[in-house]
């Protein structure tokens, strides 16, 4: 079947039960019986997306959160690839043990304060491992950045090594690894200028980064639970969560609903994507692992305010219809806009990505940060 008239179809059938579950007071989950999860923690994730240091730990704690959420940039550990021509056939034990442990060319330190910044808090890492983005690469010796066309079988094998490295390396801290960054998006984010290489266009070849991503998490730490953030800005997300479905333990989702307009605020229809998901992939957890809501510019409609209501809508609409996290995007923001790389002949995206946070650069703190750690403690 045609992949339009399936989203078609899906939306027939799911739109439905869920205005269903809504006229008779009922949860999505509902509508499942019998589905059990084997899964350890099981306690709700309150998180945020940032940079972990002393400051930034300690207002995550202050806002009550138990998680928070990071990247581990892969360019960050290694700069520029030894052996370019690696084969993931080649991959030992030894060199991982090596990459993650005894490798000086590789630079772990950096993420090594990040964790130590979250254990003396008692804050839990949820680790963004491997993003695709064009900056976030290494470089070839030439000085290109390594991406996928310089030969597919080759990037998958560097990623794996990569990413095996670093589940030996933090396993013991980490319970929950996202794969990649908005995977089923990144042929969009290729128009936008934020990833390069004809090859994330190819479904098939998503769907390889992802599988050598869960194997190399899940051959190193085998308690280890996985996911991918869909970002359903795509309306065909569902169907990629279909199809990946047996590739993760939990389902993340960024929503996004006001993204570049801020009025109406529209954060109800976090709660929306949350039943969607659970009535997609029935028995899986649902997190949301990104939401948010610029406060700037006021002549999109945004302001510090409407971004408080938008998170209060938020979140009440993803505890109604039974998520199991919630982070904010994000902690802290540069408050000016510009540092995108977009390749749109317009700036509205420009505009708003510097303003999602909820704490600005001078430390001053928006109407939604007590408003977040208000909810958070049930107040």
């Amino acid at each position: 079947m045609h992949r339009a008239a399936r989203i078609c179809l899906l939306t027939l059938v799911i739109a439905p039960l869920l205005a269903g579950c809504r006229e008779e007071g009922e949860s999505a989950s509902s509508l499942v019986e019998g589905t059990t999860e084997s899964i350890v923690d099981t306690s709700f994730q309150w998180g945020v997306m940032m940079n972990p240091n002393p400051s930034t730990t300690e207002m995550a704690s202050d806002l009550g959160c138990n998680y928070v959420r990071f990247p581990i940039p892969w360019v960050r550990v290694e700069k520029i690839l030894d052996t370019p021509g690696l084969r993931l056939e080649e991959i030992t034990p030894g060199m991982v043990a090596k990459y993650a442990f005894d490798d000086p060319t590789k630079n772990w330190s950096g993420t090594d304060q990040r964790m130590q910044a979250c254990v003396d808090r008692g804050l839990k890492p949820f680790v963004v491992l491997a993003c695709g983005f064009t900056g976030k690469l290494p470089l070839l010796p030439s000085g290109a950045v390594f991406t996928p066309d310089f030969g597919k079988e080759r990037y998958l094998a560097h990623l794996s090594l990569f990413a095996q490295a670093a589940a030996l390396r933090y396993g013991p801290l980490v319970d929950y690894w996202q794969l990649e960054n908005e995977l089923n998006a990144a042929g969009m984010t290729v128009t936008w200028g934020w990833r390069s290489g004809e090859a994330w266009k190819n479904p098939g070849f998503r769907t390889q980064v992802l599988m050598t991503l869960r194997d190399a998490v899940k051959k190193n730490d085998p308690t280890a639970l996985v996911t991918v953030n869909f970002h359903t800005i795509l309306p065909d997300w569902p169907l990629d969560l279909i199809e990946w479905n047996g590739l993760i333990d939990v389902v993340g989702l960024d929503v996004y609903p006001n993204y570049l307009l801020g009025w109406p605020v529209l954060g109800e229809a976090v709660g929306l994507m949350v039943e969607l998901a659970r009535l997609v992939a029935p028995g899986k957890r649902v997190i949301i692992l990104e939401t948010g809501y610029p406060s700037r510019p006021t002549w999109q409609g945004f302001s510090e305010k409407r971004q408080a209501e938008y998170l209060e809508e938020a979140v009440s609409g993803a505890l109604s219809a039974g998520a199991d996290g919630f982070y904010w995007y994000s902690l802290e923001s540069a408050e000016q806009p510009g540092n995108t790389g977009v390749n749109f002949p317009f700036t509205l995206i420009e505009s708003v990505e510097g303003y999602f946070g909820m704490v600005k650069p001078d430390g001053t703190k928006k109407p939604a940060y007590e408003t977040y750690r208000s909810i958070i403690a049930g107040d």
